[in-house]
Parts: C-alpha cells; sequence; structure tokens
C-alpha cells in the first residue's frame, strides 16, 4: 500500500522530470553552476543552537518527546510505541461495557 500510494505520489515530479530533463531520473538542477552539492557541517548546527529562537523549539522537542515517551499515559504513549496492551484492553473493555 505505501509503495503504490509513494509512486503516486512521485508520478508529477517523475512526469516534470521526464520533461523538462528528457530522463524521469535526471533533474536539470545537474549541470548548473549555480547549484552547490548538499554539504552537511556542525558549523550549521552551532549556528542553530546559537539563535535563542531555535534553541528553544530544539529543547522544546526534546524534553516533550522525554516526556511523552516516559510519563505519557494512553494514547500519547502508545502512538510513540510504548505499547502497554494490558491497559489498552482494560480501557476498551471499559468502553464496551459502557456503551451499552
Amino acid at each position: 500500500m505505501f509503495t503504490a500510494a509513494f509512486v503516486v505520489g512521485m508520478a508529477p515530479t517523475i512526469v516534470s522530470y521526464t520533461i523538462n530533463a528528457g530522463s524521469p531520473f535526471a533533474s536539470t538542477y545537474g549541470n548548473n553552476p549555480d547549484v552547490r552539492p548538499l554539504d552537511f557541517s556542525f558549523a550549521v548546527v552551532w549556528d542553530y543552537l546559537a539563535d535563542p529562537l531555535q534553541a528553544g523549539l530544539l529543547a522544546l522537542g526534546i524534553a516533550s518527546s522525554v516526556y511523552l515517551l516516559s510519563w505519557g499515559k494512553g494514547v500519547c504513549r502508545v502512538a510513540l510505541g510504548g505499547v502497554d496492551t494490558y491497559r489498552i484492553h482494560k480501557m476498551m473493555a471499559a468502553r464496551v461495557t459502557t456503551a451499552r
């Protein structure tokens, strides 16, 4: 199912590459002197950490992930992979009995 959705989602890109670059796997960015190859350096990471807004958002993301993984209950815990099957079955049983 995922593969079909991926192919359908990539179809417009593949068609446009075929039309513009002559091949579905070629890009128009390849021979352009203005385009630089991807470059990752830790200097960029330090720039993000030096910016108070970016550092705060990063800290908030890390803190909320730790909270949800450690102390989250119910749906939050299940969504992040800490599946407590006994609690889920107990919750579902309670919903079924109260719905009747």
